[in-house]
């Protein structure tokens, strides 16, 4: 971020900059791959390496993943609904399921927690499970809910011949 604003806080000033003095785009690129490449990687190993899988053997912990999951759709879903009112319906689901997913954040929060004591180790295993299932499952269905009823209907012509165009428009203008 520091090096993003230093950037573009020196961009030049509309003189003519040889090529070989001005690497701005070229810094930002390498810095780019090597959090991209190498930072956020490392941060889900990390992550991953403390997990505590052990705390998720209790089958009251299991019982909260689902109830994370939908607490996810509650929270962070269904304000795609509330302030989306210029898109059609499906368009609106897809964005609240898309919305819902998280998990970097989410294990980032969790690890304080349990670090300071602030948070139960069984909550955040199970939270961490839900954010996990969520960047999984919720853009697939997302997806089929976006393109649900998105491909064209066929109707059969006179003849028999099935004539649609890509707008779901037969040629005698029937939709």
């Amino acid at each position: 971020m520091v090096a993003r604003l230093f950037l573009v806080g020196h961009a030049h000033t509309g003189e003519p900059v040889a090529e070989s003095v001005d690497h701005r785009e070229e810094v930002q690129r390498r810095l780019e791959a090597l959090g991209f490449g190498f930072f956020i990687p490392l941060f889900f190993v990390v992550s991953g390496v403390r997990f505590d899988i052990e705390a998720l053997s209790r089958p009251a912990a299991l019982a909260k993943v689902p109830m994370f999951l939908v607490l996810f759709l509650v929270v962070r879903g269904i304000p795609a609904l509330l302030y989306r009112h210029d898109l059609d319906a499906r368009d609106v689901r897809a964005i609240g399921l898309l919305q819902a997913a998280a998990l970097p954040l989410l294990v980032v929060i969790t690890g304080i927690g349990v670090a300071t004591g602030q948070m139960r180790p069984d909550n955040a295993a199970a939270m961490v499970v839900a954010g996990l299932l969520s960047v999984v499952v919720f853009p697939i269905i997302a997806v089929a809910v976006h393109s649900k009823g998105s491909a064209p209907q066929v109707a059969a012509s006179p003849a028999g011949v099935a004539a649609v165009h890509s707008d779901g428009v037969r040629p005698d203008g029937v939709v």
